[in-house]
């Protein structure tokens, strides 16, 4: 699961709370304005109760779309400042509107939160103020002060929770979707691109094999070991590209090609393996040279990526046998 994937699902479930508390409140707001004769808030406060009903069951049946957020929130906007027209500060409606930055964060990120928590400031203290029937100013011009630094104050603190929430997420899919020692993906992340890059492009998928591998684990210790790990997966990364390299295990690594012809792929990949055979591995006081045997297998539509990491084995296996330092294309 991606971060993009935890946020879409922090934001449906605030969008259906906030969808089956707005119609609850909505609907004793339309009773209690019917009762008054306030026709017009009457009929808004039923609309917004009716529309957020629907949206809510839409949600339970799993029918969600983008537009539900921006429409729920335009109406809740909507209803408190019109209300708030009413009766300014008199009306009961800054503590509700003390809500906006918290929603437009959680909803809709950093970006619109800003934009949209400045001029909604703006917007609802004019209105605030020109529809306020108290005589003394002073006393007004008091009240939306204190409005106004609470505002802030939500605003600031919206703010930095949704800048904290992103860094974390951030973090948080960068330990799952990488390697610990290289830092190059990892199975998950090979599984979630493959299933992204198969519906738009033509995919190989080649699979790397450090040849003796062990052999230099038992000769010069692990520690040895994990820093030719380290330094081969940077000079793949550098040579192929970072969001195309994967390790999956031990020494062995996946390079996903998207959109190239056979061609192409066959001079990238004997390029990658002259260079690694050419290339002094080690540390500072020992240096190792590597040799890399491939595999590689074609992605044809719809086959799943474990027939195709099965397929790029066989072929790895069959350049072992025909002595290692080489790529198989084909059997």
């Amino acid at each position: 699961m991606t971060g993009k994937d935890t946020t879409e699902i922090l934001r449906r479930r605030i969008l259906r709370g906030l969808t089956l508390i707005i119609a609850v409140a909505a609907a004793l707001v339309t009773l209690a304005n019917a009762l008054k004769s306030y026709w017009l808030l009457a009929t808004l406060d039923l609309f917004l109760c009716l529309f957020c009903t629907v949206i809510a069951w839409h949600h339970h049946k799993g029918h969600y779309q983008q537009w539900h957020s921006y429409a729920v929130m335009f109406l809740y906007i909507l209803a408190n400042s019109v209300v708030s027209s009413y009766g300014g500060l008199l009306s009961g409606l800054p503590f509700w509107l003390l809500t906006f930055p918290i929603l437009l964060y959680l909803l809709f990120g950093k970006r619109v939160g800003v934009v949209c928590s400045a001029a909604l400031l703006l917007i609802e203290v004019n209105i605030l103020y020109f529809n306020t029937q108290i005589e003394n100013t002073d006393a007004v011009i008091s009240i939306l002060i204190n409005f106004v630094l609470a505002y802030i104050v939500i605003w600031v603190i919206s703010h930095s929770y949704e800048m904290s929430r992103k860094s974390n997420e951030k973090k948080l899919v960068n330990l799952a979707l990488r390697d610990a020692l290289t830092q190059t993906y990892n199975r998950l992340a090979l599984q979630e691109h493959f299933s992204q890059y198969l519906d738009k492009d033509v995919i190989s998928v080649a699979l790397l094999d450090i040849d003796d591998f062990k052999q230099i684990n038992d000769k010069f210790g692990h520690d040895v070991g994990d820093c030719v790990l380290l330094q081969l997966s940077k000079l793949v990364r550098k040579t192929i590209g970072d969001d195309q390299v994967y390790r999956i295990g031990g020494e062995e690594f996946v390079v996903l090609f998207k959109g190239c012809t056979m061609e192409s792929l066959v001079h990238i990949i004997e390029t990658l393996r002259h260079t690694i055979q050419h290339t002094p591995f080690g540390n500072d006081t020992l240096t190792i040279n590597i040799t890399i045997s491939i595999g590689v297998s074609e992605v044809q539509d719809g086959t799943p990526l474990s027939q195709h990491l099965k397929q790029a084995d066989e072929r790895l296996y069959c350049a072992k046998r025909k002595g290692k330092n080489q790529a198989v294309f084909k059997r």
